[in-house]
């Protein structure tokens, strides 16, 4: 491993709404001196949240990069959203990331969103470490934090520092593996952290946590369970070792506790970044596979000139695309030619540039472990593979994730072409987002992954284009589905151009829910079988998004190509002639059934409330799942249909007389009764 890339670390921030993720990563880059003033989310004047949808909402909307130093590592932070309508950009964050940190409120505990985007690291296979936030907060309770923590997560929380009271108790941290009492003073531009030495009474109090902290070890390590039970002189150096084994490897998570608003416990968090999450190449570098054939390897980099990298996002700068990218191996200049494996197509680097927040710095290069931003000539796609020329192998897409809700908007005749524009460059932004014409009515279909989401689009084009958007009131966003397999068969023969004649032959079945749609080649290649397959790709996909059938998009069926004839001299236009046609007739003539979004619904409530909450979900059609208590207060786990959720809040409030809250996320889609 090269001492440059062993000096990285590329951490996320993932957290619950309002649990305080983006003023930890303020105080993260106020402390390594990358800004000189502390920003607050409440007043507007955060670093990270520089979209005025961001600033007036007090929310992260927008996943924002950022970079800092500390004790001599480089670091890169990814700042992401927490609430639920935003949830591709903790998606294809996650993607790119070696490590994260994961914040929770000492209030509030593990909360619904907290679950998912933990559950959507895991799958990710990042190591994490955690900072419990608001230990100075009212009704701050550590032990039932880390109780939440070790529930609702299964994980093995271990704290490294640890407080001394909760709440308005609360006085002070304590590291628990160097022993020492900690003091934040603020420094000249930075707050600084002081270690004491404890006395009798502090030894006291840390020695159980202590102990707790090497029966942990024990538990996951023989070898030190060994050296444990010999009574050996254990080293500082041989735990943190140790703990750091033991994290990349996710078998346990180290903890934090601290005020970001005040900015304590912040230096021991980044000291606990670099001593426990991932260098670059420590991390496997991810699979590549044959977009034709499913066949799946690894990325084989012996060549010297061999490099690979992903594209994660795309972002409008000042007028200007920009790709954010991920350099997984090899390195990169500006004016390289590369190869964009995903659309087959020779590309040219033009500009490499490192991101804090909405600002730019330009570079000559990129290594490998960089994430920068490129402006390319040439078409790209979220989700690309980038390799050098005559690669196959691409890296998986980022998970789709299908809209809920939709509305139709309008703007007078003179902008309505801006304002379409405007939305395709939205779309191409924000892959969770959706936008069509309808053939029929001519009316400009919006959808998004909530109303939020929606709201903020549309504030978007008020405030960047200067229209003036009309929008219907939100309806759910219904799909449609297969239940058999079958045969779809497509011919076109082109009259003008003799003896080109394309023809399409394609197996169709259905999908487990959620598992989306998905295409592969089961045919012979063919001379220009990688044209082929994206023009196959691209027109399959556009059919099935376009809402076609019965106004309807199509969720969760396989496509194989089984047998595929096409030419090149009318540029595929017979190809894509022949696929319609084959879709169209397959379709028209199977049994096809209605899926509609299902929500989990958690609510929080009052034990005098839960008999009045019960009966309301039983009116909505809620199945309730679980039901327990948790910080004096009863949750309600529930499932319900979207389309019965519209005024729950509202519902809500009556029933429990305003002291009852509750949060939605998606679940799954479930087959759409007759009779509702």
């Amino acid at each position: 491993m090269s001492q440059t890339t062993y000096l990285r670390r590329n951490i996320g921030i993932i957290a619950h709404i309002d649990a305080g993720k983006t003023t930890v990563t303020e105080r993260i880059l106020y402390n390594t001196h990358k800004i000189s003033r502390m920003g607050n989310v409440h007043d507007g004047t955060a670093t990270m949240d520089y979209l005025p949808e961001e600033q007036n909402r007090g929310i992260t909307i927008s996943a924002a990069m950022s970079e800092c130093s500390w004790n001599g590592y480089y670091f890169q932070i990814i700042d992401t959203p927490g609430h639920i309508d935003f949830i591709i950009e903790v998606e294809r964050s996650l993607r790119v990331l070696d490590g994260a940190i994961g914040v929770f409120c000492c209030v509030k505990g593990v909360e619904a969103q907290s679950e998912t985007v933990w559950q959507q690291s895991k799958t990710h296979k990042i190591p994490k470490i955690i900072f419990l936030n608001k230990i100075d907060r009212q009704g701050a309770d550590f032990t039932l934090a880390l109780k939440s923590l070790e529930k609702n997560l299964s994980i093995i929380p271990v704290s490294i520092v640890i407080a001394n009271g909760s709440g308005e108790d609360f006085k002070s941290l304590y590291h628990v593996i160097n022993q020492t009492r900690l003091e934040f003073v603020s420094g000249e531009d930075s707050e600084i952290c002081l270690e004491h030495a404890l006395n009798e009474d502090e030894k006291s109090f840390l020695s159980p946590w202590r102990d707790k902290l090497f029966e942990q070890l024990c538990d996951v390590d023989e070898d030190f369970l060994a050296q444990y039970i010999d009574c050996e002189d254990i080293a500082n150096e041989t735990i943190h070792a140790l703990l750091r084994k033991h994290t990349l490897l996710e078998n346990i998570v180290p903890v934090f506790i601290g005020s970001a608003l005040n900015n304590q416990g912040i230096q021991p968090l980044l000291d606990a970044v670099i001593a426990y999450l991932p260098a670059p190449e420590e991390k496997k570098l991810p699979v590549l596979f044959n977009r034709e054939t499913g066949r799946k390897y690894d990325f084989k980099g012996a060549v010297e000139e061999s490099f690979l990298g992903f594209i994660f996002k795309i972002v409008y700068h000042r007028g200007n695309k920009e790709y954010l990218f991920r350099m997984y191996a090899g390195s990169l200049q500006t004016g390289d030619l590369v190869y964009n494996v995903s659309q087959k197509q020779k590309l040219t680097i033009e500009s490499i540039s490192r991101l804090h927040a909405n600002s730019r710095e330009e570079i000559d290069s990129v290594l490998a472990g960089d994430l920068v931003a490129l402006q390319i000539s040439g078409n790209v796609k979220t989700g690309d593979t980038i390799s050098v020329c005559g690669a196959e192998g691409v890296l998986e897409e980022i998970r789709k994730f299908s809209p809920v809700l939709f509305v139709a908007v309008s703007a007078d005749v003179d902008d309505e072409d801006r304002m379409r524009e405007a939305l395709s460059r939205y779309v191409e932004e924000d892959p969770s987002l959706f936008f069509i014409v309808d053939e029929t009515t001519g009316e400009n279909i919006l959808s998004g992954m909530g109303d939020l989401h929606i709201q903020v689009i549309l504030e978007r084009l008020k405030r960047e284009e200067k229209i003036l958007i009309t929008a219907t009131t939100p309806e759910v966003v219904y799909y449609t589905t297969v239940m058999s397999e079958g045969i779809a068969r497509g011919k076109f023969e082109n009259q003008a151009i003799s003896d080109v004649k394309s023809e399409i032959v394609l197996r169709m079945y259905p999908r487990s829910r959620g598992e989306g749609n998905s295409i592969f080649f089961s045919c012979e290649r063919v001379a220009e079988s990688a044209e082929i397959f994206l023009v196959v790709e691209e027109t399959i996909n556009e059919y099935l998004c376009a809402g076609k059938i019965n106004k309807y998009a199509v969720e969760d069926v396989g496509i194989v190509v089984e047998e595929c004839m096409a030419s090149s001299a009318d540029n595929f236009l017979g190809l894509q002639t022949a696929i319609i046609a084959a879709l169209y007739d397959f379709f028209r003539t199977q049994e096809l059934v209605i899926l509609e979004p299902w929500m989990n619904v958690i609510v929080s409530v009052r034990d005098e409330f839960v008999g009045d909450v019960v009966h309301l979900l039983g009116s909505v059609g809620a199945k309730i799942e679980n039901m327990y208590e948790k910080e004096e207060s009863i949750k309600i786990e529930s499932l319900a249909k979207l389309s019965s959720l519209f005024d729950f809040s509202v519902k809500l409030r009556s029933v429990t007389k305003g002291r009852g809250s509750f949060s939605m996320s998606f679940a799954h889609f479930i087959e759409k009764k007759s009779n509702n």
